[in-house]
Parts: structure tokens; C-alpha cells; sequence
């Protein structure tokens, strides 16, 4: 049956009265189903209460600055469904969420809205033969439909606060487990400035799997370096998280600068929608 972009998002969007249901069982089965395709691209994958999208938009965009090849999956959007996913920095194309959207459901794999949308992304990434993921966590982190994939090259985890009490935790701490459960072995994690019984978390996280923790750094693409955009000072820490993934994986701090400053910059048009909600 061929369908319009309208009627493919009806149907997605029916999901919703399901809710939210966390658990890695569903999204594993329907990931086989597909030939695993979270496996197909390297990929950093972003927690926190506060400040994924804003960390997800910036690291992609660096990214990008420095010619990789790059996807990025954040959500909720602002306006359009095709915002939460990106191929370097361009949102997905209508006949790219028509064809994966109905491609998925068709299979009856009962899956949430948001378990869903976890693997048309996969699947448009798979396609695109992308280099590398930036992947915002929705909710928590250890039962996340995201969750699913290896072991990410970069775990950052921006701040933890009190959130979703009623499913994470009463505690900062259990809040905090339930976030750095996506730290697997062999990843690199960086973290924003959490409070101590946080941070002790994703330091027992770290040891138990063998994940290196890398020392937070400055927000500035290089040392000395002043942000040139009054604007952007309230996204300070996040840059701090964004410039410090940027470094471990070796982009230039020309990239670097690159890669923030359209995106915020004065008289910027294409400030990405992650940061604009974050």
C-alpha cells in the first residue's frame, strides 16, 4: 500500500497512547530483524537530566567541520518530525522517513513510538553508510531503545538532577546508575560537572566495565580562546562536554570553532533544533 508522508505519520504517531515502556527486549528482537543495523556505523551516545541535545548538536556539527561523515538522532523535535534525524546536518528526507517508518510497522514488532523512531534512524543511518552516530539518549539510560548499540566510542553524561523519579530512582545516585549504564567496555567517558554522589556512579561505572574517564576540559576550542557569541555563553558546560569529546577523538580546534559558530552564531538560520530546546 503506498502512502504519503502524512498517513506514514498517522500511523507512527497511533503508537503514542502506548506509552512508555522501558526494556531492551523488543528493540533487540526487532534490531535481528533487521540485520542489526546499530551495528553498522561508530557511534557517541549522550545522557543526562539537562543539555543531550545541545551536547548531540554540537559534537555532530564538529564532527562535520572536520569532513566526517556524520548522523545525528535527538529528540522530542520543534516542528517536524524529519528534525530528529540528520545526515550531516541536513534533516531526513520525506521518501527516507516514508519508506523506514512503514518498512518497520509493517512487521508488527510491537514497538513504542519512540523504540520506533530508534530504529528508522538506525536503519536511515545504515543506508546513508554513515561514519559515526551522535545519539541522544530519551529517557534514562540502561533500558533506553538506544541502548541497544555496542559499545559507543564516546559516553558522555552532561548533568544529572532529579527526573523521571518515578522510573529511575528517588536518588541522585540511582538516577545517576540508571544514566552511566550506557558506558560499556572500551568506551571513552566524558562527563559534565555532576554532583559527587553522581559522579562516584559513573566512576564505579567506568571500573566495573573498564571505560576510560577523561578529565573535563575547556569549553573554548583552543586555550585562551574567548566565545565570540554573548548569545552562547548559557550553553558554556555543554560546550565544555562537546569540545572535550571533540578532542579525544582528535578534531582540530579550527573544526572545532567551525563547528559551534554557525549554529549559533549572530544572524544564524540554522541553529540546530537540539539546542534550541536544550
Amino acid at each position: 500500500m503506498s502512502r504519503n508522508l502524512k498517513q506514514t505519520l498517522e500511523r507512527l504517531y497511533g503508537l503514542l497512547p502506548r506509552g512508555r515502556e522501558l526494556g531492551l527486549e523488543r528493540m533487540q528482537a526487532a534490531c535481528a530483524a533487521f540485520g542489526h543495523p546499530e551495528r553498522a556505523f561508530k557511534a557517541i551516545h549522550v545522557a543526562g537530566t539537562n543539555g543531550k541535545g545541545s551536547v548531540c548538536a554540537f559534537t555532530a556539527s564538529m564532527l562535520r567541520a572536520q569532513g566526517t561523515h556524520v548522523g545525528l538522532f535527538t529528540s522530542p523535535h520543534l516542528n517536524r518530525f524529519a528534525e530528529r534525524i540528520q545526515i550531516d546536518g541536513v534533516n531526513v528526507t520525506d521518501e527516507a522517513l516514508i519508506q523506514h517508518i512503514n518498512e518497520v510497522l509493517d512487521r508488527n514488532l510491537d514497538l513504542t513510538f519512540f523504540e520506533t523512531a530508534t530504529l528508522v534512524a538506525f536503519l536511515i543511518f545504515r543506508e546513508a553508510k554513515i561514519d559515526t552516530a551522535v545519539l541522544e539518549v530519551g529517557l534514562g539510560g540502561r533500558l533506553d531503545a538506544t541502548n541497544v548499540i555496542p559499545a559507543p566510542i564516546i559516553a558522555a553524561i552532561t548533568r544529572v538532577s532529579f527526573d523521571h523519579m518515578d522510573l529511575l530512582g528517588n536518588t541522585l545516585a540511582d538516577i545517576a546508575r540508571e544514566k552511566a549504564a550506557i558506558i560499556k567496555s572500551g568506551s571513552r567517558v566524558v562527563v559534565g560537572k555532576l554532583h559527587p554522589d553522581a559522579l562516584l556512579e559513573v566512576e564505579r561505572r567506568c571500573a566495573e566495565v573498564g571505560a576510560e574517564l577523561l578529565p573535563l576540559g575547556e569549553a573554548e576550542p583552543y586555550h585562551g580562546a574567548q566565545l565570540a557569541y554573548p548569545r552562547i555563553a548559557m550553553y558554556g558546560s555543554n560546550l565544555a562536554v562537546s569540545t572535550t569529546i571533540a578532542r579525544a577523538l582528535g578534531i582540530p580546534p579550527d573544526a572545532m570553532a567551525t563547528g559551534w559558530r554557525p549554529r549559533c552564531g549572530p544572524g544564524a538560520t540554522n541553529c540546530s533544533t537540539a539546542v534550541a530546546r536544550s
